[in-house]
């Protein structure tokens, strides 16, 4: 089986050496690594140079959110199989890539993901998502296939700010492309402690697209699809670690 695993950064330079040393200690043969930089201002770019992964590094005026470096990664990205995942998330458990790789056509993997002190003290705070009682369908470690991605459009870029561009990505493979979604207690992936964004205008103005996007889907005045992929073919066709500039 060969895997992509795609994770966006910004600014995680604290956190990448202990997510990106979990990927590679599980000692997966035919993987590859793609990250896309939203435009990090720290060490980030060093710390992953480091490793052997595909990077592109989004050369534009700040972070907005995920979804457009999210969809360059996924046009990226040569396997059919797709691991797509949150820069803070370290594999907790031997076996991760493994389990995740046999997603099925139609299917999607959630891994469950616990929010802990820290990479030394890994008592766990919250649990985003479990197979027990909290299967929330968001990828801070999950697998599907790459048709179902494209076959959506990939991630929406109406979102202007944090948080809910996941919410409406899984609706729209769950409704848009009938994937069903199974959950795993025994594939753990630990949500290492990071900043939060804070400008409640940006989260409000999520949610408030969010909700339209839902609403108007379920009155069908607009499908469960994304137009987001627009850099497709330009970001395919750029060497490795080179800065992208991004034409609006």
């Amino acid at each position: 089986m060969s895997v992509s695993i795609i994770m966006t950064v910004f600014n995680k330079g604290d956190v990448l050496p202990y997510v990106m040393d979990s990927i590679f200690d599980q000692g997966f043969a035919d993987l590859e690594v793609v990250v896309v930089d939203d435009g990090s201002t720290d060490n980030s770019r060093e710390i992953l140079l480091g490793y052997d992964v595909v990077y592109r590094y989004l050369d534009r005026p700040g972070w907005a959110n995920p979804a457009m470096a999210k969809n360059i990664g996924y046009s990226i990205a040569k396997n059919d199989i797709f691991i797509i995942q949150s820069a803070e998330v370290v594999h907790g458990t031997p076996g991760v890539i493994e389990k995740l790789a046999k997603v099925k056509d139609g299917q999607a993997f959630i891994a469950s993901c616990h929010n802990v002190v820290s990479h030394a003290d890994r008592r766990v705070k919250a649990v985003y998502s479990n197979a027990t009682n909290k299967k929330k369908p968001f990828f801070f470690l999950g697998s599907i296939r790459k048709e179902a991605v494209l076959g959506i459009g990939g991630d929406s870029e109406d979102f202007i700010g944090p948080g809910h561009e996941d919410a409406w990505f899984a609706y729209c493979l769950e409704f848009g492309r009938g994937i069903d979604f199974y959950y795993f207690d025994d594939c753990v992936g630990h949500h290492l402690e990071h900043p939060r964004d804070h400008d409640k205008a940006g989260v409000r103005a999520t949610h408030d697209v969010y909700h339209e996007k839902v609403r108007a889907a379920q009155a069908f005045e607009i499908p469960y699809f994304n137009y987001g992929i627009k850099y497709r073919d330009y970001a395919k066709d750029q060497p490795d670690q080179v800065i992208m500039p991004i034409v609006n």
